[in-house]
């Protein structure tokens, strides 16, 4: 185990995290992966943007995507795991990372032109107060993604995976068909489009002011 020390509490942190094993997986999950990844940096880089968001940052492997392919952006993470965010600032040196909840955003009004939030929404509380709140703090577009179902947990079940709970990640809160997904704005006019990242899929909504 590595041993973090912080205001003389030791916190202990697993030598491999769960995200990090999912995100060095290989076969086809991790040909699905990179097919998410290409899908993903493809929407962003279409929107060009100045400066990102990845709310719900995690450990950071987002938000090195994020600054692999837009080098001259200024990028930004929150998360509310400050364990979490300790090993994106060493992913990411130069990125600003703060603590916070994608429920109550710690920025202003319109501050980015793009906000990235990938995987989260599916497991906080509210995700239809989340959203809203991704589209304030942004003065451009906003980009979700959340797993596909039922595809998502039928993929699951055919690995053997989560059987007791009918394919259903822990802590996955919610699930979504693309119906749904697309329901969960409050204005759907907001919506410009879905895209499928099997089996993944992706929302981009464009904040009004």
């Amino acid at each position: 185990m590595n041993v973090s020390r912080t205001c003389d509490v030791t916190v202990k942190m697993p030598a491999q995290s769960e995200d990090a094993e999912k995100y060095a997986r290989g076969g086809v999950e991790g040909w699905l992966l990179r097919r998410f990844r290409r899908g993903l940096l493809k929407a962003v880089a279409d929107a060009r943007p100045a400066t990102v968001l990845d709310a719900g940052c995690g450990e950071g492997f987002v938000t090195e995507w994020l600054r692999g392919a837009l080098p001259r952006a200024r990028i930004a993470g929150v998360d509310a795991s400050e364990a979490a965010l300790a090993r994106a600032a060493r992913r990411v040196p130069d990125a600003d990372l703060r603590p916070g909840d994608v429920r109550a955003l710690p920025y202003p009004d319109g501050a980015f032109d793009l906000v990235v939030c990938t995987e989260v929404l599916e497991h906080v509380e509210d995700p239809e107060t989340a959203l809203r709140e991704l589209l304030r703090v942004s003065r451009g577009r906003v980009l979700v993604t959340v797993p596909h179902e039922p595809f998502f947990r039928l993929g699951n079940l055919a690995r053997g995976r989560h059987l007791r709970r009918l394919g259903s990640t822990p802590g996955h809160r919610w699930t979504w068909s693309r119906r749904g997904l697309l329901r969960l704005a409050a204005d759907p006019r907001a919506v410009e489009r879905w895209i499928s990242l099997f089996p993944w899929q992706a929302m981009i909504a464009r904040a009004h002011r």
